[in-house]
């Protein structure tokens, strides 16, 4: 394994974000959820992931509000 350093941690997100891909096992108009890893010990708190059919990326966190502006209305709930 390749030593970890900032900059080839940089080089690799340049790498993702300029050349496109996609995950095969990510559904769009899913919300996947997930409990996120700083609950304190209380396992509350779920970060919730969804893709539309664009490929545009909706992120809400709990109750909040959505940090898109898109509503996130899935037909299913992929939980952990």
């Amino acid at each position: 394994m390749r030593e970890v350093s900032t900059e080839r941690l940089l080089k690799d997100t340049k790498r993702v974000l300029e050349q496109p891909f996609w995950i095969p096992t990510v559904k769009t108009d899913t919300i996947y959820a997930r409990t996120h890893d700083d609950h304190d010990g209380t396992f509350t708190g779920k970060i919730y992931v969804q893709v539309d059919m664009m490929g545009d990326i909706f992120v809400q966190i709990d109750d909040s509000k959505a940090i898109d502006s898109e509503p996130m209305a899935a037909e299913e709930i992929v939980s952990e």
